[in-house]
């Protein structure tokens, strides 16, 4: 038994389908802008509490070096060394550089910036320090304990260095000279900031007032002015916040905090697509699912209306078939009806002569009516009663190949009073 599919519409089939595909798609970017959403803020929180505890980090470093040099200004060594131009001064700066490897060198200068003493083991490198920016900041500070924020390069070594200073004062409070020390810039950065890792992509970075990276893991960049990058703009002139920028191509989440000792910028970056990564995957898959499912509703559609052309070409076949059969039974009854007018006919014309000389012997056809006649009182079939059962032979075979039982049994029973007529005619 074949299957027939339900009766409906398959125009509603197919509003359906893209009411509900639709209604996936809504839903599949609802959830995903509300995912996306939800992973921005976590990754705000995320960024932020790294830059608050490297903000936290650097401050306290550099509030340390600060007061070492503060603490070396006051000492007993470093002032008598200025008071009597002698004392023990490289030993003393000696364990002070194998306590803190941050230094890079520890020097002092007198009043008009030249470096008089310096920690290098080769003899002091003449330098004149009223040329550099940390000069200035000193003055400007009235000779108090000074941090000169412009990372610049060491004169000795070209490595970018820090540089504190101090004016060194006696018990009067008349200024003696300066002290001051360079500190290995990356050697912090390898030590502090290079080694923290804001997930598979991301990094820690610092940016000057100047719009200066002055600390990146591509340290390519560092020292050059990036004020053509909207983003570091943003960075710097609003010193704490939360962006979303592109850069390489690539689009990024950054958190930054400004630091409270030199005024800098921390950054902590990562890549958008590791942290929405999750929520974009999963947001594909419903696509897909509806996707899948809206083409599997389209196949199922196409294959009923394929179905319903071969039961429309089955139906075409039959009708075919009952207007073959429907031809031939009428064939069959205009055989009927000559058949009756011709004994009519024969019944209506006198008897002649029984001596009369008998007509040819005609061999009667199926579908044709046979005459009386013929020398020794021969009968021929004139109501082509033979014939007659020629014809039912064949229009069995027929009707068993073309038609029905029920109908098969009509035409029996029609052929069988056409026969039964011509005998009785041939019995009077």
């Amino acid at each position: 038994m074949r299957w027939k599919p339900p009766r409906f519409e398959i125009r509603y089939l197919i509003m359906g389908t893209l009411a509900g595909f639709f209604f996936v798609l809504c839903f599949a970017l609802l959830h995903s802008t509300l995912n996306m959403r939800s992973a921005r803020k976590m990754a705000q929180i995320y960024l932020t509490a790294i830059t608050n505890g490297v903000t936290e980090t650097t401050d306290c470093w550099i509030r340390e070096k600060k007061k070492q040099i503060g603490f070396l200004a006051e000492s007993d060594v470093v002032v008598k060394y200025f008071q009597e131009k002698k004392g023990k001064v490289r030993e003393y700066f000696s364990r002070v550089l194998q306590a803190n490897l941050e230094y890079e060198v520890l020097f002092l200068t007198d009043l008009e910036g030249r470096v008089i003493f310096d920690s290098w083991p080769t003899g002091y490198v003449p330098v004149n320090l009223q040329k550099g920016s940390a000069w200035k900041a000193l003055v400007k500070n009235k000779f108090n304990l000074t941090l000169d924020t412009n990372i610049q390069k060491s004169p000795a070594t070209g490595k970018p260095i820090l540089v504190i200073t101090s004016g060194v004062f006696d018990g009067k409070g008349r200024l003696l000279g300066v002290i001051g020390c360079a500190l290995d810039w990356d050697l912090f950065n390898d030590t502090f900031i290079l080694p923290i890792k804001v997930g598979q992509t991301g990094y820690v970075g610092i940016t000057d007032e100047q719009y200066r990276n002055i600390s990146h893991p591509d340290k390519n960049l560092n020292l050059k002015n990036l004020s053509f990058h909207p983003f570091i703009r943003r960075l710097v002139d609003r010193k704490n916040g939360f962006q979303r920028y592109p850069f390489t191509g690539v689009i990024k989440y950054m958190s930054y905090r400004q630091l409270k000792e030199t005024g800098w910028v921390v950054s902590a970056h990562v890549n958008e697509s590791e942290l929405l990564g999750p929520s974009i995957k999963a947001r594909n898959i419903i696509l897909l699912m509806s996707v899948f499912s809206f083409l599997l509703v389209l196949f199922v559609v196409g294959y009923i209306d394929i179905f319903r052309l071969e039961q429309a070409e089955r139906g075409a076949k039959a009708s075919e078939l009952t207007f073959k059969i429907l031809f031939h039974r009428g064939k069959a009854v205009a055989n009927s009806d000559d058949d009756r007018a011709c004994r009519t006919k024969l019944a209506a014309e006198p008897v002649g002569d029984i001596e009369k000389e008998p007509e040819p012997l005609r061999v009667a056809q199926p579908g044709v009516v046979g005459r009386v006649g013929g020398a020794g009182g021969q009968v021929v079939d004139d109501f082509g009663v033979g014939g007659r059962l020629e014809q039912a032979a064949d229009a069995n075979q027929f009707l068993a190949q073309e038609i029905g039982v029920g109908e098969l049994a009509v035409m029996r029973e029609r052929l069988a009073a056409a026969i039964d007529i011509g005998e009785e005619r041939q019995e009077d």
